[in-house]
């Protein structure tokens, strides 16, 4: 075997490893990505009746837990809507007969003492507070 020497004036010949194989934009790598599983999917679907029953029961019954949940969840919140609603409008009227009570049996005659009546009624509005309240407020 010969050796050669090489003064640095003649052309080198491209070495194929050291270029740069171009790269696929992301979007077609992303696209690929998707596809493989996607494709694998298909082939099963189309191949296997076990696969389209689980799939289909996984699906339908899902939907149907999702259906039941949320009826159940709009019935929970109508019910306790109503009944705070029927709360407050008791506790209401309660608190209103018992200031009407309060101001028909009263005999003021000035400024002062019905402004003395008016506070002394909401003050004890506020005490009794609502029923609901009696513990914990």
């Amino acid at each position: 075997m010969s050796q050669r020497t090489t003064t640095g004036s003649e052309l080198v010949p491209v070495d194929v490893r050291d270029s740069a194989v171009p790269k696929a934009p992301p979007f077609y790598r992303l696209r690929l990505w998707l596809r493989r599983p996607l494709a694998a999917v298909r082939r099963r679907w189309n191949r296997h009746l076990m696969y389209r029953t689980v799939a289909s029961t996984l699906l339908f019954s899902s939907l149907a837990l999702l259906a039941a949940g949320a009826f159940l969840s709009n019935q929970i919140a109508s019910t306790l809507f109503t009944e705070r609603f029927n709360q407050v409008a008791t506790e209401s009227e309660r608190g209103l007969t018992q200031a009407r009570s309060i101001f028909e049996s009263a005999a003021t005659t000035d400024r002062v003492s019905t402004q003395s009546l008016v506070n002394s009624t909401l003050s004890t509005l506020e005490a009794t507070g609502p029923a609901w309240c009696a513990t914990s407020c």
